[in-house]
């Protein structure tokens, strides 16, 4: 037997466990000893390019004798006496070296594997293992824009809402309490009529009208066989050329044309006689033009308010859409009129909630109502049906 030759495992390898015993793989795990070691030192070489394994040298010994055109890097080490110099050549091969991990990067996907530990143990370098990834998360663009926003902290109720108003003050709140309810009930009055209860000889009637439509056009319908004649007869009718008797003739076609340039020029005439009468109306015209300027003002004045007021409005940090609280509005018989009788009404920190809200600290939400995913189930324990104590001394005692 020839040395340094593996021998051959006798045996069938007919299963799969067979086939794993008796089989050589020595050969393929050295070629992915040899495959890694690679990777872990720069990369695989038969994938490298010349210029990451060759350079060319262009320094020559005058070059090298030129010591101000030279330039070189000193890096102090623990000897103060030694100094270690990075010639041009250093600084060559360094560059190179970046360029070909560039050209590495964008050829292949880069895949960090560590181990249970979180340990880095290997970077592969396939686009097979894109999938298996995981992307770092992105910033979006929006998150370093600061909103600005005009809206004070505090928001003062109005002086309706005192514990002792002023009578006037305090129907004028009421006022508005009534105001925002009605506006409230006109909406689901709307919605109320848009949305109308059928009734049942309503559906029926629906259904039989449904069904008509549906079957309109089947093999069956005598109506539709009407129809076709009818539509067959309309096309011999209106199919039919034009005669010579319907064409018009060369004079009638003349006095057509006339009679549109008759209007071209009357239309000319017409541009020609207000320009002149512009000339008369100079007064008429200035006024316009004060007036026309008056309403440009009002509409930029108008403008710059909404835009005013759409700095002091929330804004979409989310997909809830925020709405201001209604204020707490007392009835004349609640007033108290003291400090020690008030009684306390709303809450402190959902106003301060709010008021982050409103001026763009947090996104507006919504309370998470806890609900069961599935139905509760319920069974009767054994010992629900066994006899207690009493129950057997009451029936000893019978």
């Amino acid at each position: 037997m020839e040395a340094g030759r593996p021998t051959k495992k006798s045996g069938s390898k007919k299963s799969k466990k067979g086939w794993r015993k008796r089989t050589d793989i020595q050969d393929i795990e050295d070629h992915l000893v040899e495959k890694r070691t690679e990777e872990r030192h720069g990369g695989v070489v038969s994938e490298k390019s010349d210029r990451g394994l060759f350079f060319v040298d262009g320094a020559t010994e005058e070059s090298a004798s030129n010591t101000s055109k030279k330039k070189k890097l000193i890096i102090p080490s623990d000897d103060e006496d030694e100094e270690v110099y990075v010639s041009k050549r250093d600084r060559h091969m360094r560059k190179l070296q970046q360029e070909h991990d560039t050209e590495m990067k964008n050829s292949a996907t880069v895949a960090t594997v560590v181990n249970i530990w979180g340990q880095e143990a290997m970077t592969v370098k396939d686009g097979y293992l894109e999938s298996t990834v995981k992307p770092a998360k992105k910033m979006p663009s929006s998150m370093k824009k600061k909103v600005v926003t005009e809206a004070v902290a505090v928001d003062v109720d109005p002086a309706g809402a005192s514990y002792n108003p002023a009578y006037d003050d305090h129907q004028e709140l009421l006022k508005v309490a009534h105001e925002r309810e009605l506006r409230k009930l006109n909406n689901a009055r709307k919605l109320n009529k848009k949305v109308k209860m059928v009734s049942v000889g309503r559906l029926k009637k629906l259904s039989k009208i449904w069904l008509r439509e549906m079957s309109a056009g089947l093999k069956n319908d005598p109506d539709a066989q009407v129809e076709e004649n009818e539509l067959v007869n309309d096309d011999a009718v209106h199919g039919c050329p034009v005669s010579a008797e319907d064409r018009k003739t060369i004079k009638a076609r003349n006095r057509l044309l006339k009679e549109r340039q008759a209007l071209r020029r009357t239309a000319l005439d017409r541009g020609a006689r207000m320009k002149l009468q512009d000339v008369f109306r100079l007064k008429s015209l200035k006024r316009e033009i004060k007036n026309e300027d008056a309403a440009q003002a009002e509409r930029r004045e108008h403008r710059n308010l909404l835009l005013a007021e759409r700095k002091r409005r929330p804004k979409r940090l989310s997909k809830h859409k925020f709405g201001e609280c209604d204020t707490v509005v007392q009835l004349s018989e609640e007033i108290s009129g003291s400090l020690r009788s008030l009684r306390v009404e709303g809450s402190l920190s959902n106003d301060r909630f709010r008021s982050l809200q409103r001026r763009n600290i947090i996104e507006t939400r919504r309370p998470v109502v806890p609900r069961r995913k599935y139905k509760k189930k319920t069974f009767e324990k054994k010992s629900y049906k066994t006899k207690t104590i009493k129950e057997l001394t009451h029936k000893n005692e019978k």
